[in-house]
C-alpha cells in the first residue's frame, strides 16, 4: 500500500454578516433610525440613547420600541410606561334647616270705659291690634354629602377628610375611615353637623400624599 498526507487550511471565501447594522424605531415604527454598525471582532457593541416621552394626566401610556439587526432581522423589544398623576377633586352639598317660632303682641283699647246714661243704649268702640314681636329660631340641622373623584385610572388613592364650619358648630363624617378613592372612580361620604345657626360656610378639605401618588 502507499499513503500520503497534505496539510489542510481553509481560506475564507465568503463572509456573511461580519458587520451588522442596528436599527431602532425609538417608539416610532414608521421612522426607524440607524444606531450604528458593529463588527464581529468588536462585539459586544452598545448603543445608548435617551427618549423623553410625554404622558396623559390621570392615565398610564405605554411606549414600545424595537431594535433590529438589519442583516439578520433579529429583534428585541422593550416597553416603558409613563403614568401621570392628576389631582383628585371634591364637591359637597349642604342641606340646612331650622325651626322658627314667631312671637306676637295683642292690644285692645276702647274709646270710653264709662258711659252714664238715663236710658237707651251705650256704644263702646273697641280696637284690637295684633303686632309682630320678633321670632325665635331653634332646631338647626345641617347635613350633606361629600363626593371625591379620582381621575387616575391606575391607582387607588388613600385620603383623609375633614369637614368644618366657619363658626358655631362641628361636623362629623358618618362613615368610618380609612377612606380610599378607587382608581377612575369616586367615593361618596355623608356628614352631619351640630350647629347653633351662626355658621355661614361649610368647608370640606381632602388631603393625600402627593409624593406617593405623583400628584
Amino acid at each position: 500500500s502507499a499513503t500520503d498526507s497534505a496539510d489542510v487550511t481553509f481560506d475564507l471565501d465568503v463572509e456573511t454578516n461580519k458587520t451588522i447594522t442596528v436599527i431602532d424605531d425609538k417608539t416610532d415604527p414608521l421612522n426607524p433610525v440607524t444606531l450604528g454598525t458593529c463588527s464581529w471582532a468588536a462585539a459586544p457593541c452598545t448603543f445608548e440613547y435617551a427618549l423623553d416621552k410625554p404622558g396623559v394626566a390621570g392615565e398610564c401610556t405605554d411606549y414600545t420600541n424595537t431594535a433590529v439587526i438589519d442583516e439578520t432581522d433579529q429583534s428585541d423589544t422593550q416597553t416603558v410606561t409613563v403614568c401621570v398623576g392628576q389631582d383628585l377633586t371634591v364637591t359637597k352639598t349642604a342641606d340646612a334647616s331650622k325651626d322658627r317660632l314667631y312671637k306676637w303682641l295683642i292690644d285692645k283699647s276702647v274709646d270710653d270705659t264709662l258711659i252714664e246714661i238715663s236710658g237707651g243704649v251705650a256704644t263702646f268702640n273697641y280696637d284690637v291690634v295684633a303686632s309682630a314681636n320678633g321670632f325665635t329660631d331653634s332646631g338647626w340641622e345641617l347635613s350633606g354629602t361629600i363626593t371625591i373623584v379620582n381621575p387616575n385610572d391606575w391607582q387607588d388613592v388613600s385620603v383623609t377628610v375633614a369637614d368644618t364650619l366657619d363658626q358655631g358648630g362641628t361636623c362629623t363624617i358618618d362613615e368610618a375611615g380609612p377612606f380610599v378613592v378607587p382608581a377612575d372612580g369616586s367615593l361618596v361620604l355623608n356628614y352631619t353637623c351640630t350647629t347653633d345657626g351662626t355658621t355661614t360656610e361649610n368647608t370640606v378639605t381632602v388631603t393625600w400624599d402627593a409624593a406617593e401618588y405623583f400628584t
